[in-house]
Order: C-alpha cells, then structure tokens, then sequence
C-alpha cells in the first residue's frame, strides 16, 4: 500500500475512521501500514485467518474428509497437493 498512498491512488478516508466507532477497535499494525502522512487509507478486514472455506466437491474427488477441514499449515498443504493431482486445471 505504501506505493499507491504515495503516488495518490488511493482515496483518503481519515473522515469516515475518526468517525467511526470501531475503529478504535482496530489493531494498531493494521492502522498503521494503511496510513501515510497523517492520512488512513483503508482499514484491516481482519488480522488473522481465523476462517477457511473448503470446497467440499474437490475434497471428495481427492478422497478427503469433506465435513471437517484441514487443521494445520501442513494439513493445507497435503489436501492441496492431493487436488492438484486431480489435474492441471484443478
């Protein structure tokens, strides 16, 4: 983001955060890389990955558990390679 704000591509909303009541809520990291001289430009939609979707018709293709999803980094990564080997268009 720190090439768009300064070469003027993206829109100030300073306005809108100071007047909205959850920002204040805002991790302050997120706050941080979204503002340049002063100014925001956009705010965190969240700071963490706390939420996967699955596509459970791939997950039964390449034989996976189709209710529960995978658990752990590694887990990710098994289920992708095994979706991936059902074809390059996959």
């Amino acid at each position: 983001m720190p090439d768009f704000m300064k070469a003027g591509l993206l829109t100030d909303v300073t306005e809108q955060t100071a007047s909205d009541p959850n920002y204040a809520l805002h991790v302050q990291a997120c706050k941080d890389i979204a503002t340049y001289e002063g100014k925001v430009y956009g705010v965190g939609f969240t700071p963490d990955v706390s939420v996967l979707a699955w596509n459970k018709d791939l997950f039964a293709k390449a034989g996976q558990e189709t209710e529960k999803g995978p658990a752990t980094i590694a887990e990710i990564v098994d289920y992708a390679r095994k979706i991936r080997a059902l074809g390059e268009d996959t």
